[in-house]
């Protein structure tokens, strides 16, 4: 187990080293955050006071470390000190790494009941927002989004309901744009043919923006994960094929992502893709059915046959059948492992307690 960080006031405006990091970043509003200064401190001086150290000690190929009374720390094990403000805000800074939640399904059964059910075990991480979208027998993407708890969303669907076997959820943390309904995934392309959940962050949203609106797109939200969908559609626009357009896009990203996308031109599959250390996506394979999560226990319940995709690998799933390929489309065959867990000890795994596994699962997410 890591060593836990001492209490400190490493942050404090007169420590030496804190003075140093604010200056060389040009952040010279960030506020002391030590245990001690009470809960007072803003969410946004502590980002910022982080932030900075991470900036001034970060080197490729390792996480961002400090020195905290003459030990080297890497600065996720701070939020295991400063708490869920500090966690959130390690988050903001790496990409929502941890806490968003996807789940994905085709099958048989009622899609977004598996879904509703696979977030609600993944309500642990944490979330500001969920949503819900499913391939309806009507022939058109059905989404349902909105802001808080997964009651919310529940009461949501309750009242209008969405029938249909195949469907994608999420619960996100704010990152690109407020916490509101309409920054809520999925997201669907602007002429209604892709839909996508994301975690991660696209580093080079802003100038796929530009480029996608000189071209006519308009954007329904504030968020990053909309350029993905809306390069997807334009790809299909241009004629190619859902697994081309999504192949393509996924090679224009930059930062790390996880994306499960779904078309109304093929409604038979569900395409995934890992690139990077954006959290996971781990395929179940059942009986004449698939599941798509970003963690195991949203779909322990249903199989404990899985598949956990590897950086750049890309998967095609039917409900009868699946493929690997690398993000260059070189054909790959992944372990297949078979779950032993419970439900329940699948949830915490080793741990005594949620806010122990996510304080150690952080170092392995950033590695």
């Amino acid at each position: 187990m890591p060593p836990r960080v001492p209490h400190s006031d490493f942050f404090a405006p007169s420590n030496k080293r804190c003075i140093k990091a604010r200056r060389a970043t040009g952040r010279q509003n960030a506020a002391p955050v030590a245990a001690g200064h009470g809960p007072q401190t803003k969410w946004a001086s502590l980002r910022n006071a982080i932030g900075a150290i991470a900036d001034l000690t970060s080197e490729k190929g390792r996480p961002p470390t400090t020195t905290i009374e003459g030990a080297e720390v890497p600065v996720w094990q701070i939020t295991a000190v400063y708490g869920r403000a500090a966690r959130r805000c390690t988050i903001q800074l790496y990409g929502g790494i941890l806490m968003c939640g996807i789940v994905g399904y085709i099958g048989p059964r009622q899609a977004q009941t598996v879904i509703l059910q696979g977030l609600k075990r993944l309500e642990y991480r944490g979330y500001d927002s969920a949503g819900v979208a499913v391939l309806a027998q009507n022939g058109h993407i059905a989404v349902r989004r909105d802001v808080g708890k997964l009651n919310n969303l529940e009461a949501m669907v309750a009242s209008s309901p969405l029938a249909g076997h195949i469907g994608i959820g999420h619960t996100r943390w704010a990152t690109h744009g407020a916490p509101t309904q309409r920054n809520a995934h999925p997201h669907v392309s602007m002429n209604g043919r892709v839909v996508v959940v994301h975690n991660g962050i696209v580093e080079n949203y802003l100038a796929l923006r530009s480029e996608l609106s000189a071209e006519g797109v308009s954007f329904a939200s504030e968020t990053d994960t909309e350029v993905i969908v809306q390069l997807i559609e334009r790809y299909l626009d241009a004629g190619q094929s859902f697994e081309t357009a999504v192949r393509q896009t996924l090679q224009q990203l930059k930062g790390a992502n996880a994306v499960v996308a779904m078309c109304l031109d093929n409604p038979d599959r569900l395409i995934c893709a890992r690139l990077g250390n954006a959290g996971g996506i781990t395929i179940g394979l059942g009986d004449e059915e698939v599941f798509i999560a970003s963690d195991i226990p949203a779909i322990l319940e249903y199989t404990r046959d899985m598949i956990f995709l590897e950086n750049r690998q890309m998967a095609i799933v039917t409900p009868h059948s699946f493929e690997i390929t690398t993000l260059d489309g070189r054909p790959s065959t992944p372990d297949r492992h078979t779950i032993a867990w419970d439900p329940v000890s699948a949830a915490k795994g080793e741990y005594k307690h949620f806010m122990q596994k996510e304080i150690f699962e952080q170092p392995r997410a950033l590695i």
